[in-house]
């Protein structure tokens, strides 16, 4: 489907990629973001939708997810690079494939020994270290360093969702500015990750959860205060065997539910808190679901949770009303949203 002689955009709900093949038109190289941002405006996208440019070749998992036998095979670790093969496309088994990642995590412990884990905000030019305490809680609108100091240093620097694709590589300035704007590849290994992409090769730094709260930086006792004002809707996702993370839903409405994963839902006023577990969410993604009342709503008289199909009143009550849902693994599309190549 995709021509290496041609550009293609695959639109999503608040994403469009640009592919770019090989034998590509120079000039649709160079102007591909531009065209991505011309076809954002033309479709009337919700507004805080990315464009980002992916490669031939350089596709990730995500957007081959899209692609009926586009999955990859894990590589064996060679240097400092982790992680897919993204040059072989070709059916996976999913279990062997978890197992495959958790080797490599293995392999990054041996690799660190004993390690330290500061994280840092990048934020006007200079990166900004960030307690101890919100560790673990990341924001959409920003972008992080996280810094993990063992026998080898490895880097991480996480880009949440709203921040647009051709902004990404300023940010690089960062890293170098925490290295010294010295690179050794055999003492230290960067990487990037976007918000939805994170594996246990960056999870495995926060044992006590990784949530990624809507909109920008707060200390986390301020998001805490607001989470009780105004209730919130998060949900819990560990796809293929990775850690699960809680991931904050722009509105708390019962629309947002989804069959097959599990979510957190706090009621506007902090006096009551549920766990959802969903027919379909995985054992790791409800036990997550289970420990978020005493991360995410302490205080709250009512801290408690069901199964799909034993909710009580307030529950609903909470969500808007109870009104339909989806039961389709979520990819980030809406009921009724069609992915569409061009």
């Amino acid at each position: 489907m995709l021509d290496t002689k041609d550009v293609f955009i695959l639109e999503l709900h608040q994403h469009v990629h640009i592919w770019i093949g090989k034998g590509a038109d120079v000039e649709e190289k160079k102007n591909a973001l531009i065209i991505g941002k011309s076809f954002v405006k033309q479709h009337n996208k919700p507004k805080g939708t990315r464009v980002s440019r992916i490669v031939e070749n350089a596709e990730d998992v995500h957007f081959k997810s899209y692609f009926n036998g586009f999955y990859p095979i894990m590589k064996k670790e060679t240097g400092g690079q982790l992680g897919f093969n993204m040059n072989v496309t070709q059916h996976q088994d999913m279990e062997k494939l978890a197992n495959g990642k958790r080797k490599e995590v293995e392999n990054l412990m041996t690799k660190l020994g004993k390690y330290t884990v500061k994280v840092y905000l990048c934020l006007d030019g200079q990166p900004k270290e960030i307690p101890e305490t919100d560790h673990g809680h990341f924001f959409q609108d920003n972008v992080y360093v996280i810094d993990v100091k063992g026998d080898h240093r490895y880097l991480i620097q996480w880009f949440g969702p709203r921040m647009a694709g051709d902004k990404q590589s300023e940010y690089r300035e960062y890293m170098s500015i925490l290295t010294d704007h010295v690179f050794n590849p055999s003492e230290i290994t960067r990487v990037s990750v976007n918000q939805g992409h994170e594996d246990n090769t960056l999870l495995t730094f926060f044992p006590n959860g990784f949530i990624c709260h809507d909109g920008a930086y707060r200390p986390i006792a301020e998001r805490l205060e607001q989470i009780k004002t105004d209730g919130a809707l998060y949900k819990i996702q560990g796809p293929f065997g990775e850690t699960p993370q809680a991931i904050q839903q722009d509105q708390v409405l019962c629309e947002k539910l989804n069959s097959n994963e599990a979510f957190f839902v706090v009621a506007a006023g902090g006096d009551a808190a549920w766990y959802w577990l969903g027919e379909g969410a995985s054992p790791e993604e409800s036990e997550y679901a289970k420990k978020l009342g005493s991360i995410l709503a302490s205080g709250a008289s009512v801290n408690s949770g069901f199964k799909e199909g034993e909710e009580v009143e307030e529950f609903w009550t909470a969500l808007g009303g109870k009104t339909t849902y989806s039961s389709i693994k979520e990819m980030g599309i809406p009921l009724g949203f069609q992915t569409r190549l061009f």
